[in-house]
């Protein structure tokens, strides 16, 4: 049995200015490069249906496209966290600061 397709296999996870290109690919592999792309998201049961319309419906270019796009917002996400815990480091490594100063004038 093989591998199920893995989103990154399946399309470029990059800004697209052109259709992205990727292997040749069936029904089953669109459908996990979605799951993978969809991976940590709690689906409801219309989501899925969704899901399902998008791969019957769709072109495999306008469904690499989605993939990517999903893929890329994920890393945004991620990159916006880490930029928001940076900056509570940040700023509780500078309250401690302040406090170590007025509990240690001159210091």
């Amino acid at each position: 049995m093989s591998q199920p397709m893995r989103a990154r296999h399946f399309t470029p996870i990059a800004p697209l200015h052109d259709a992205p290109l990727g292997p040749s690919v069936n029904r089953s592999d669109i459908e996990d490069a979605i799951s993978d792309a969809l991976r940590g998201v709690v689906l409801g049961g219309y989501d899925e249906i969704v899901c399902g319309r998008l791969v019957r419906q769709l072109d495999v270019t306008s469904l690499r496209t989605l993939v990517s796009m999903t893929e890329r917002v994920r890393t945004a996400g991620m990159v916006e966290a880490l930029d928001l815990e940076n900056a509570i480091h940040a700023r509780t490594d500078r309250a401690r600061q302040e406090i170590r100063e007025l509990e240690h004038p001159g210091h």
